[in-house]
């Protein structure tokens, strides 16, 4: 007898939370060997974001959403260092747009000449 004697139908316009099912895709191999059915969705929220979602998170509820639209709602938050990460990432841009700016000052009141 077989794990899972019957395959659960998905179809086009079938509806999850908040995804719409746009098609089923390949199955994802994961590096455990174990396999996921996986579907493409459009997300009915921001009617933007496509994302292939495994078909066990939509039935299961795990997955209701896009991830942009989680964290806007609240139904997800970052972990302490997911949100230290993003803070870290976005000084790091913003020093290196203060630098970039600096640089230009300086090249532009040298006359472009080389430092």
């Amino acid at each position: 007898m077989s794990k899972h004697p019957t395959k659960v139908e998905v179809s086009a316009g079938d509806r999850y939370g908040d995804w719409l099912v746009i098609a089923e895709t390949e199955r994802k191999v994961c590096p455990s060997g174990r396999s996921h059915r996986m579907v493409l969705c459009r997300c009915l929220l921001c009617e933007t974001t496509c994302s292939e979602v495994a078909l066990g998170n939509l039935r299961s509820g795990h997955s209701k959403c896009c991830v942009n639209c989680a964290m806007t709602s609240g139904h997800i938050r970052l972990s302490a260092f997911q949100t230290e990460k993003r803070a870290r990432a976005f000084a790091m841009e913003r020093s290196n747009e203060e630098l970039q700016r600096l640089l230009k000052a300086v090249t532009a009141e040298l006359g472009e000449r080389q430092l």
